[in-house]
């Protein structure tokens, strides 16, 4: 029942959105639009999604929900989503989701997913060339680090070159918001 009214909630908002998107001045620049969409923020949240919440959800639904719920001019002038913007579209689906800061991000990585057995997490590789990508942190062994890329599928990078990829920050969907009541 609570899946099918929180189903209900995300077909709502995501045809909301949808259409306040379509008439939004800030989309109507096919370079922004197409700048975004190459981020591949969209797809490896709806991604995220449905292998840690078993959330389905399509990748125009979260970009409209991370366009509504982020901020259209920033967003726009610096061609891309953040992880606020991801943690706003979250919570508009009702889950929590949680950004961290790491001095070492692999370790950092290793050691959660070896204690709390969740994930996929959510990474940002930065290009000063253009715009940033997301990826999806999955495991590692000895030799490399396995990740989802948005448009090859799953990759592999090298342990001696992730911390200097990826900016210090992950993203991790925790849960579903709770309501606290007062006791």
């Amino acid at each position: 029942m609570k899946f099918a009214v929180l189903t209900m909630l995300v077909w709502f908002f995501s045809s909301a959105c949808a259409f306040a998107v379509e008439d939004t001045p800030a989309l109507d620049d096919k370079q922004t639009h197409a700048a975004l969409e190459s981020s591949g923020c969209a797809y490896m949240v709806s991604v995220m999604l449905e292998e840690s919440m078993g959330v389905k959800t399509s990748e125009v639904d979260i970009f409209a929900l991370l366009f509504i719920h982020g901020d259209p001019v920033r967003i726009r002038e610096q061609r891309g989503f953040n992880f606020y913007d991801i943690k706003q579209a979250a919570a508009a689906l009702g889950l929590r989701a949680s950004a961290y800061k790491s001095d070492d991000l692999l370790l950092d990585l290793a050691q959660r997913k070896l204690q709390q057995q969740d994930g996929p997490y959510l990474l940002l590789k930065d290009n000063p060339e253009g715009v940033d990508r997301f990826y999806l942190y999955y495991f590692e062994d000895e030799e490399y680090v396995y990740l989802r890329d948005p448009f090859e599928g799953m990759i592999t990078i090298e342990r001696s070159e992730f911390n200097r990829t990826f900016v210090p920050y992950v993203l991790i969907i925790e849960g579903k918001t709770t309501e606290f009541t007062e006791v």
